[in-house]
């Protein structure tokens, strides 16, 4: 989440982009502790500074990420007297992409009139202008389609904008989701649980250990850069 045009994205290391990706701990001392609060606190927590620095912009695609950000914000602002997100919409012309009438029922359900909408055309492409310039400007930042902020930012400029970058990830994919289900009863320990158990309270060098030896190959890279990046 970014609150504040003046946000940075991550910068990578030159190993991160020789290996193309992030390597863990990008921006980590930079989150917010939750201090014991419940989730949903922590984050009207977090997004409050933003709120307190108006026009607060919210990306809004209509996907879970976005719209929960969204529905929180506007809550958190309607509760403490603060004025009301604006919903930042990049509108792509591609057929797969349009989510018109997820978003629309999603702005209709929080009762919100006010919506941004940016009309994106090939300059927000990965090569296109927006993103060459933002190359020039800023060079290589993570995730690599930052450059799509960049019509938000502008548009929020003097106020904050929130962006959800990550909430696929945490609505999905975790890896020890069936050892969960398992230890509250909802599922039927098998063998994966139990190694994936055992691996969750081996020693932190056992751990290591055997994520070193999952590590994927980069072909690409020499010996010692392999070795560090394992």
């Amino acid at each position: 989440m970014t609150a504040g045009v003046e946000a940075q994205a991550p910068r990578l290391s030159s190993l991160e982009i020789a290996a193309g990706m992030p390597l863990g701990g990008v921006g980590a001392r930079d989150l917010p502790r939750s201090n014991g609060r419940d989730p949903l606190a922590a984050l009207e927590a977090a997004i409050t500074p933003a709120l307190e620095r108006p026009p607060c912009l919210i990306a809004f695609s209509g996907g879970r990420d976005s719209s929960a950000l969204l529905a929180v914000a506007s809550r958190t602002a309607r509760r403490s007297g603060l004025a009301e997100p604006i919903p930042a919409t990049l509108r792509f012309s591609a057929a797969e992409a349009e989510e018109g009438h997820w978003q629309e029922m999603v702005l209709a359900h929080l009762g919100l009139s006010e919506w941004y909408r940016h009309e994106a055309g090939e300059e927000l492409g990965l090569l296109g202008l927006v993103a060459r310039e933002a190359l020039d400007r800023e060079g290589l930042l993570w995730p690599p389609n930052t450059h799509l902020l960049a019509p938000l930012l502008e548009a929020a400029r003097g106020g904050s904008l929130i962006s959800g970058v990550g909430g696929d990830e945490l609505f999905g994919g975790w890896r020890f989701a069936r050892l969960g289900s398992a230890l509250r009863g909802r599922a039927r320990p098998g063998r994966a649980e139990l190694r994936a158990a055992g691996r969750a309270l081996a020693p932190p060098p056992l751990r290591r250990r055997y994520l070193r030896g999952r590590s994927p190959r980069l072909r690409w890279l020499r010996a010692e850069a392999q070795r560090r990046f394992a």
